[in-house]
This record gives C-alpha cells, structure tokens and sequence, in this order.
C-alpha cells in the first residue's frame, strides 16, 4: 500500500499533466503560437523533475528531504506563475 506522500506525489503528477495539457490547448485555441507554448515547456519540466524522483523515493526519504521536496515544488510553481504570465498575460 502506498503512503500519503506517494499517493500526494502520484496526484501532483497527473494534475501537473492535465494543467500542462490544458495550459497546451488554450495555446492552440487562442493561437498564441508554438514558440510561446514552448515557453511552457520549461516549468513543465521542473514539475517532472521535483516530482518523478519524490513519487520513487518517497519511502526512503527522511523529513528534511521532504521538506527540500516541498522547497523545489515551490520553485516549479514560480517558474509555472512567470511562465503562464509570460504566454498568456501579454
């Protein structure tokens, strides 16, 4: 059975995708460009980067590498708010 981080870990994952995907498809239907949707890409990637390894090691982390986790989810929601400001708040 898993833990709450990974079951929390697991959950951030696929809300992360689906937000991306939307975040892809307002790109499209507004017509923003492929260049700006790139854009996004960016923070995409930090998400995939905090989360992937969280989700996989979660068990054997102790709390202060959780709480780095937490720290580095952090940073990717920045980089998510300047990157969806930089594409869709022009």
């Amino acid at each position: 059975m898993r833990t709450g981080a990974g079951l929390a870990a697991g959950l951030a994952i696929g809300c992360a995708l689906l937000a991306f995907a939307f975040f892809g498809a307002a790109v499209v239907v507004l017509g923003i460009g492929v260049g700006w949707g790139l854009v996004l890409a960016m923070p995409l990637a930090a998400w995939l980067v905090v989360l992937f390894p969280w989700y996989a090691a979660h068990e054997r982390w102790s709390p202060a590498e959780h709480q780095r986790g937490m720290y580095q989810a952090l940073t990717a929601w920045a980089l998510t708010d300047i990157a969806v400001l930089a594409v869709f708040a022009r």
